[in-house]
């Protein structure tokens, strides 16, 4: 029996301390059998609106305008290394998490209780794109996502749709009420993963080392693998588009094995369609932000475009060139401290912290880690990363 399933038999009631008194104050009955209805009839409305902005610093360095401090979040800022969220994950399986708006606002909502973030990330995955285009999608415990049927051969395509994209509106929903509980106290950061990522996902049938299937696939088959790759755009320019409607006011798209192709490559099976994407959902939304994070040695090929905001450079970049590329083309930079600094002494973290920020200057930067946050990091680590990020860029403000 998986872990899913074995959740799933257990008696279970939805409890979400933090959010309870949002619910009361937007009339939510969590009990009520029609909660959910309720919920999107809010999101929906044409008079819906949002708690005033206390802390925009994130916005603001994205705008250039005057901060007093650096903003600073991380990704995977929802997570195992909470013990909280690991007794909520005792109950609910990953994905039921994403499914759920209660609990995925709850979770994005935890990290805030102990660390004065600039901004949350709402809880989700970027596989939600491949399950609503027809994928199976299981999270195993030890392997991470598993596509029990991937992606073989072109014939395949015909598998997959181009889904409603209200057919993700929990996502939307876990967006609008969690910017509404924050009330204004940091920004709401939604996310998608990028085509080349959610190709290779939905081909190699969860992570690989080499990356043959995919490759396989771009180079045998290449209009095919262009066809895919049009179609899961055509998704997220609806799915980030309506992330924003519900309550997002920055977008990151996540390209996670943008490393695993050479520049040429990276171009025309990866970052265009980025572009593309970025592009199309800024027609729609041109005042919301987006960042652009290609893991891997790509980011210098998307500082020259447009369509991000801010470029995410990952923990194996060289700072020193992102911050120079940062002034030639007037871009935002995001990153890159190594999540292994966080197991060291705190003194250590200190030191590598204000290097960063020596590095790149006050004027064009949000402080985050250059990948996610890991099980096994101290919350007194990563405390001591956003209090020395705060005080001390204060201290160069000044």
């Amino acid at each position: 029996m998986s872990e899913a399933d074995k959740q799933a038999e257990q008696p279970r009631t939805i409890e979400v301390p933090l959010l309870q008194s949002t619910l009361a104050r937007l009339g939510i009955d969590k009990n009520s059998e029609n909660w959910r209805q309720q919920v999107r009839a809010l999101r929906q409305s044409k008079d819906q609106k949002f708690p005033v902005m206390k802390n925009d610093t994130l916005l603001r360095v994205i705008k250039r305008e005057k901060i007093d401090h650096l903003p600073i979040w991380v990704m995977r800022q929802a997570g195992r290394y909470l013990p909280e969220f690991r007794e909520v994950r005792k109950i609910w399986s990953f994905f039921e998490l994403c499914d759920n708006p209660l609990l995925a606002a709850e979770v994005t909502l935890q990290p805030l209780e102990r660390f004065p973030m600039d901004a949350g990330i709402i809880f989700s995955d970027i596989l939600v794109v491949p399950k609503v285009m027809g994928m199976e999608v299981i999270m195993e415990e030890k392997r991470g996502p598993v596509f029990p049927q991937p992606l073989v051969e072109p014939s395949d395509l015909q598998k997959l749709s181009i889904p409603d994209p209200e057919s993700l509106g929990d996502v939307y929903d876990a967006l609008y009420l969690f910017r509404q509980a924050v009330e204004g106290k940091v920004t709401t950061i939604g996310f998608a993963g990028a085509p080349w990522t959610l190709m290779s996902y939905m081909i190699e049938g969860g992570g690989s080392k080499m990356f043959s299937k995919v490759k396989k696939w771009i180079f045998k088959w290449k209009e095919e693998s262009k066809k895919l790759l049009s179609m899961i755009s055509d998704v997220l320019i609806e799915y980030i588009s309506k992330q924003i409607e519900g309550g997002a006011q920055i977008i990151q798209l996540f390209d996670s094995w943008a490393g695993e192709l050479g520049h040429e490559d990276y171009w025309e099976f990866g970052l265009s369609y980025c572009v593309r994407v970025a592009t199309e959902v800024k027609k729609r939304h041109p005042e919301t932000p987006i960042i652009m994070f290609a893991k891997g040695n790509h980011s210098d090929m998307v500082f020259k475009h447009d369509c991000f905001d801010c470029v995410g450079i990952d923990y194996a970049w060289d700072l020193s060139l992102a911050a120079k590329y940062s002034q030639q083309y007037n871009k935002v930079i995001q990153g890159n401290l190594d999540p292994g600094v966080l197991l060291a002494e705190k003194d250590t973290i200190r030191e590598k912290t204000r290097k960063m920020i020596d590095i790149v200057g006050v004027d064009r930067y949000i402080v985050n880690l250059g990948h996610g946050m890991w099980p096994e990091h101290d919350l007194e680590h990563l405390a001591v990363f956003v209090d020395e990020t705060h005080k001390y860029s204060a201290s160069k403000l000044k």
